[in-house]
């Protein structure tokens, strides 16, 4: 400031212009990815359990299945005496 007046060094100025609007639409659409990631997160999360829940029954008809042989085969081999 010279005698009352703004002087300015324009080799040395720097500007940076924020625009409100811009700044309401990023926020808006980093709000929306972060709800879509923890959306996806649940989901993960339920089909991961899914996943552990169908491993188990699975094993649990291979048993039934292996059961089922055993008891065959038994009654197969009483039958031939």
């Amino acid at each position: 400031i010279k005698s009352g007046e703004i002087e300015w060094n324009y080799d040395s100025l720097q500007i940076e212009v924020y625009k409100k609007e811009e700044e309401e639409k990023l926020a808006k659409a980093m709000e929306e990815v972060e709800e879509s990631e923890r959306a996806l997160e649940a989901i993960i999360n339920e089909l991961s359990n899914l996943s552990e829940k169908l491993k188990e029954l699975s094993e649990e008809v291979s048993q039934i299945v292996e059961t089922l042989k055993r008891e065959h085969t038994s009654l197969k081999l009483e039958f031939e005496k």
